[in-house]
């Protein structure tokens, strides 16, 4: 899990996606089912020509990506937001098969949402569809005023739930799959932290199903996909 944004610059990741390639086409090579294009999905908002237009995580904003890798692979190159990409791979593969519209939730490092109608991932009038749980809400308080909450992702996310057990209990140094791990033992305080996370998490879902009314949901990323006490407490 990735709780601070990385130092490395954008010419040694694009050393590890290309050798990434070189693996998986040597991989294909082995299987006879030759590669005829790239898709690369990225943690960042992306538009319609595959355009990165953010950079909170990987610092390519300014990087013309698709065009080096097309350049070096000699393979049409295309480059979307990961969430889109993974929701459209759930609708052609997994859960959402054959379904009219899917509303697919990843949470991992971050927390993402992406609408798919007809196999096709909604990418807004932009492509700049997907942000879900990063931005604070304004909430009124006893006193009628308004004031601002923490953003979703510093609950309910992956590292979220690793910081506040840290937060609350100096010296652990685990990951949020050992804060559910201890919740799954009956310890109070990571069942707490678990509970919470889970709840805030499936209020926030429920508000995005009530406003899109999909025929399916699906979780996806590396603490989405963990069943137990997380998943049970976001019912």
């Amino acid at each position: 899990e990735r709780t601070t944004r990385p130092e490395r610059g954008a010419e040694p990741l694009l050393v590890d996606i290309l050798e990434l390639i070189e693996i998986l086409k040597a991989s294909a090579a082995t299987q006879a089912f030759p590669p005829s294009a790239v898709g690369i999905g990225i943690a960042e908002l992306v538009d319609p020509l595959s355009k990165i237009v953010s950079q909170a995580t990987i610092p390519w904003q300014d990087f013309d990506v698709a065009a080096r890798v097309q350049s070096a692979t000699g393979l049409p190159t295309r480059i979307d937001a990961d969430v889109r990409a993974a929701a459209f791979a759930e609708s052609t593969f997994g859960h959402g098969r054959g379904a009219q519209s899917l509303l697919y939730v990843t949470v991992g490092t971050g927390i993402s949402a992406c609408l798919v109608i007809d196999g096709v991932p909604y990418r807004g009038a932009r492509g700049l569809t997907g942000t879900f749980a990063s931005q604070p809400l304004q909430v009124p308080n006893g006193q009628g005023e308004m004031i601002e909450s923490p953003p979703l992702e510093s609950y309910s996310s992956g590292p979220a739930l690793a910081r506040r057990m840290a937060s609350a209990r100096p010296g652990f140094d685990g990951t949020s799959r050992e804060v559910i791990a201890l919740a799954e033992t009956g310890d109070a305080l990571a069942t707490h932290i678990v509970e919470t996370a889970g709840r805030a998490l499936g209020a926030a879902i429920g508000q995005l199903v009530n406003v899109v009314d999909p025929e399916l949901i699906a979780l996806g990323g590396g603490l989405g996909l963990v069943e137990g006490f997380f998943r049970a407490a976001m019912d």
